[in-house]
């Protein structure tokens, strides 16, 4: 699975001394990585703190978050609809109940990632959240495009992605950029350290701007627990006979 959150155009910044070069040994060892961390993966469980920013209006709120296998459900309050909210992405389809305003919103994942289409800001928040997945893997067309910077390049829908790389025995990710000209949007990944046991390593902070709407949201990860038992109602989603359906995740 290739669930679904939403870039900073940052600068990456070099120390003075600059650390030894990427090699294509790497750049395979990293991606070796990957697999093996999507492979031992089997469900995780969030809670993350979001600050929205949506024109100067600031606002924040938590949202427990779960994964297990390609299902993916998420829980909260306070920001869609201005009540509560509770959603799921299973077989990459996304829908979301908006319980204050009794309307819900679905959609296919990849349309969040069409070139053709920009998303709305709250719908890319949705491909943010997803990005939190023990599985998010930089991608198979993974390019070094500076050994001296420890960067690499990947293309994801709609979104350019760039990957700084830390490590010396072993690579893994320090900060992930996801941007996307066409749509004025970005998504930026923070991880944690690396550990030598699964999962590896982790996201710790998340952030999603839209420059051409003036909308901004970060996540910091209040906690995280990998491989875990979930029950099946934390992926269940049922939705009133009376709500009506949304086309789009207005601000």
């Amino acid at each position: 699975m290739r669930p679904l959150l939403v870039i900073l155009a940052a600068g990456f910044v070099l120390s003075c001394s600059a650390p030894p070069p990427l090699s294509d040994a790497d750049l395979s060892a990293f991606r070796q990585l990957q697999a093996a961390r999507a492979d031992q993966f089997r469900s995780a469980a969030y809670l993350i703190d979001l600050r929205v920013n949506d024109s100067g209006n600031k606002f924040s709120f938590s949202t427990e978050l779960y994964f297990s296998g390609d299902s993916v459900g998420f829980y909260g309050r306070g920001y869609f609809g201005k009540g509560a909210f509770k959603g799921t992405i299973i077989d990459g389809l996304v829908t979301l109940y908006l319980d204050g305003r009794n309307e819900y919103f679905v959609t296919r994942e990849e349309k969040l990632l069409t070139e053709t289409a920009c998303a709305e800001p709250g719908e890319v928040l949705l491909y943010m959240l997803s990005l939190f997945s023990g599985r998010h893997r930089a991608g198979d067309d993974l390019l070094m495009v500076s050994a001296a910077k420890r960067t690499a390049r990947y293309l994801d829908g709609r979104f350019a992605g760039t990957v700084s790389l830390a490590g010396k025995q072993r690579q893994y990710p320090m900060r992930e950029w996801l941007v996307s000209p066409a749509c004025g949007d970005s998504i930026t990944l923070a991880y944690g350290s690396f550990r030598s046991e699964f999962p590896f390593y982790q996201i710790s902070e998340g952030r999603y701007d839209n420059e051409r709407q003036d909308f901004h949201v970060r996540g910091f990860v209040r906690e995280q627990r990998y491989n875990i038992g979930l029950p099946g109602k934390k992926f269940a989603l049922e939705i009133p006979a009376d709500a009506v359906r949304v086309d789009k995740l207005g601000r």
